[in-house]
């Protein structure tokens, strides 16, 4: 078995956009079923898979070594493209945008480090739109980094192609020199015989030729051969599909589309394979175990980085003692604003728990860097902010910074959703402004704290059931472009580069301007492994209107009004609801106003239960309606599994609506605590069935204890795990936006339509 250790070195998924065909989950699955004990991941100019394949092999390596087995070794690396050597010292790479492919491997967490930095530079620091590195950052940048020669599209490969040995000669020479007994020549046989002649294909002649000088330079050279496959899909049916992106990619069909890959062989192929492919030559099998042994295991995750902001002096000296202070006396304070002089204990035992948990967690920073954004867009840019999104909406912190405009002890929501994560702070931050603030916004930030130090977030499109073509075959959600996040965008305390690999996306604006944004290469949903804070700035037509048409009331009937101040409990607004007249507003289909109607509501409440309704199940949960309505008119007909739950559930008729009355029902009827109530909840919502079956245990057990029959418990165990709820803070801030408009509909009626129908205002 020993004989036929083997890894793959140059392996490409569906990262090396329109030209790989496998995913990273199905390359990291296929090379641990054939006994492979790492791979490299190394993809088209860019490292935007890397985090994926990263935690992937983390969670699947938890599984191998709880078997007793070794784990599997991710190898980072990228297939960068390299200037040519006429043009590597002249800044001119914009006449050179085809480089020379060459693969590189970190080797550690230096090398991982220096391969951003590479990466980065490539496509943030030449004209052209395609990533270029040059010799220049290969030497600056070269500690830690394992460089394989290339393959058909490298520098070695054309120079033998073209016999030009003078040339190939100082490209090795250079590369031994800059990297040492880590540049390894590499060797592909990867395209087999032209299948209508019965004959050697012209690439397959040239690898031929260029593999034998390789050979022989590297005897000269004292360098080491190495084999890969040059991997782009998994199996040797899936041929056809990368043929079918490369035509995409050209804008061709297959007839039209010529390649030189008909006769492709670059799947990933087993350690037998790739053993009795090289049997030849088997040093450069061997080689890749050296270089395997040569990369270390190491954490590319990083802690997280807040942005920085000033803190008057008389507040400590350690940074972090610092912060909290002034987080505590800001927040006491402007309590004090908002409430009295003296605050409830309800107030302040809320702010004590709050802040404590943000102590014990370091993330004074961050509650400090959100107000400073939140108030300087408000107070010098004029954005305006919507009441709060997501789980910031439960901190008493946030209201009382000004963060958000929710009083989450009016509304009962809870601090725990948003410290329920197992990372040290809640790296993900999502704000409602009108249409034009996100720009306001994004120029300020890279102002104050440099573009270096910002970036927007790339997005990718898929094959998906957008194209049911695609539903049953490989590329099935593959990727099929780049693009970036329309919300995202991210700050860091030193430069992103540092952190993570950098790219650039370019388009044209609505007046045809040439536009270059510098994009963070991880998405969204990886950002918080990278240490980087996502901030999300959700652009709102209704917050334009609203800030429109208060403009209008201020100049035409009382400059002294605050759509902040207004009634939750106005008379006009909730006639208007009872009535259905919302048009233009959020409930406009005709079932939802007939609800609307029936539901008869009579409070703010009642307006949180029919958003979360029609916004999460829609016609789905008409049935679900229909029997809330009947418990709303007939309290005495709600029935509750166990008498106490009416305590959390009242307000909701009887039913589960929230995630946060789940949260609360596990500490009254089980006694579980904060932190496993809020274990609860994401678990119930990412279907995590080992950690429910655990907690069941628990809940059953913990509900016996306080004198509940255990067939009772199962019932709502089954009640809990299988609801579909809201997150109540999310909810509450989404519905107060669209009350706002309903009361400026109601009473304001002729400056809504001015602003909302488009009519000419002037």
């Amino acid at each position: 078995m020993k004989a036929y250790r083997f890894v793959h070195l140059n392996v490409h998924s569906h990262y090396s956009i329109m030209d790989g065909c496998a995913s990273i989950k199905e390359l990291v699955d296929a090379a641990i079923k054939n006994g492979m004990p790492g791979m490299a991941v190394t993809d088209n100019g860019g490292m935007f898979g890397i985090m994926e394949f990263f935690d992937y092999v983390s969670r699947v390596n938890i599984e191998i070594q709880n078997f007793g087995k070794k784990p599997f070794k991710p190898i980072i690396g990228c297939e960068l493209y390299v200037a040519k050597p006429d043009s590597k010292d002249q800044k001119n790479l914009h006449k050179d945008s085809n480089g020379c492919h060459l693969t590189v491997l970190a080797k550690n967490l230096t090398g991982y480090k220096n391969l951003i930095k590479i990466v980065s530079n490539s496509w943030t620091e030449n004209s052209t739109m395609d990533p270029l590195t040059n010799r220049m950052d290969l030497e600056k940048y070269h500690e830690g980094l394992i460089v394989l020669s290339g393959n058909v599209d490298s520098e070695v490969f054309t120079e033998i192609v073209n016999d030009d040995m003078a040339g190939l000669d100082e490209t090795i020479q250079w590369y031994k020199q800059t990297f040492s007994d880590d540049y390894y020549l590499e060797l592909q046989r990867n395209v087999g015989c032209d299948e209508k002649n019965n004959m050697p294909s012209d690439l397959m002649l040239e690898q031929q030729k260029v593999n034998a000088v390789l050979i022989q330079k590297a005897k000269e050279n004292g360098i080491k051969v190495v084999a890969t496959n040059d991997v782009h899909y998994l199996l040797p049916k899936h041929l056809e599909a990368h043929i079918i992106l490369q035509c995409n990619a050209a804008g061709k069909t297959i007839d039209e589309f010529s390649t030189r890959r008909t006769n492709d062989t670059r799947w990933l192929r087993s350690r037998k394979e790739m053993r009795k492919l090289f049997e030849d030559v088997p040093e450069a099998v061997a080689s890749t175990m050296e270089i395997f042994d040569k990369v270390e295991f190491y954490d590319i995750h990083h802690v997280p980085v807040v942005p920085s902001i000033d803190i008057p002096d008389g507040y400590g000296d350690d940074k972090k003692v610092k912060e909290y202070n002034y987080l505590e006396h800001l927040s006491f304070s402007k309590a004090n604003q908002i409430y009295g002089d003296v605050l409830s204990i309800e107030v302040a035992e809320r702010l004590k728990f709050e802040l404590q948990i943000i102590k014990e967690r370091g993330t004074s920073g961050y509650f400090l860097f959100l107000q400073d954004v939140v108030n300087t867009a408000q107070s010098e840019l004029g954005v305006w902010f919507g009441p709060g999104r997501g789980r910031n909406a439960g901190s008493l912190v946030c209201y009382c910074l000004g963060i958000t405009k929710i009083d989450p002890l009016k509304y009962g929501l809870s601090f725990e959703r948003l410290i329920c994560s197992e990372d040290p702070m809640p790296l993900d931050i999502e704000f409602d402004v009108d249409y034009e603030g996100r720009e306001r916004i994004v120029e300020w930030l890279q102002q104050k704290y440099g573009i270096e130090h910002c970036a927007h977030v790339v997005s990718f499109w898929k094959y998906d059931t957008a194209s049911p073509f695609w539903r049953n075959t490989v590329l099935y959600h593959k990727i099929c472009a780049l693009g970036v996040d329309a919300f995202g965008f991210t700050v860091s305390n030193e430069p992103i580069s540092n952190l993570v690999p950098l790219s650039v996306y370019c388009y044209k604006d609505s007046r045809g301007n040439d536009v270059a944004l510098r994009c963070v290469q991880y998405e969204i949903s990886r950002m918080t492994s990278s240490g980087l804070l996502n901030i999300d700035f959700y652009w709102r037509d209704e917050l334009s209107q609203m800030r429109d048409i208060c403009k209008l009331i201020k100049t035409r009937k009382d400059m002294n009004f605050n759509i902040e101040k207004i009634p939750v409990d106005d008379e006009k607004t909730m006639q208007l609801f009872q009535t259905a007249q919302t048009d233009m507003l959020l409930y406009d289909e005709i079932t939802m106003k007939k609800f609307l109607q029936d539901f008869q509501l009579t409070c703010f409440g009642d307006l949180t239960i029919l958003t979360t309704l029609f916004s999460k199940f829609r016609l789905e949960s008409i049935d679900f309606i229909t029997d809330l309505i009947k418990h709303k008119k007939s309290p005495k007909t709600i029935k509750y599994i166990i008498p106490c739950m009416e305590r959390y559930l009242h307000e909701t008729y009887g039913y589960i609506v929230y995630w946060e009355q789940i949260l609360l029902l596990s500490r009254l009827i089980a006694g579980f605590t904060r932190s496993e109530s809020a274990l609860l909840i994401d678990s119930i919502k990412n279907r995590k069935c080992d950690v429910l079956s655990v907690m069941k245990s628990k809940f059953i057990e913990g509900g016996m204890k306080f004198g509940n029959r255990k067939k009772v418990l199962e019932k709502v165990w089954h009640e809990l795990e299988t609801v579909r709820a809201l997150s109540k803070p999310h909810v509450v801030c989404y519905t107060w936006m669209f009350y706002q408009m309903a009361y400026l509909k109601a009473n304001y009626p002729e400056e809504y339509n001015l602003v909302v129908g488009k009519k000419d205002i002037y």
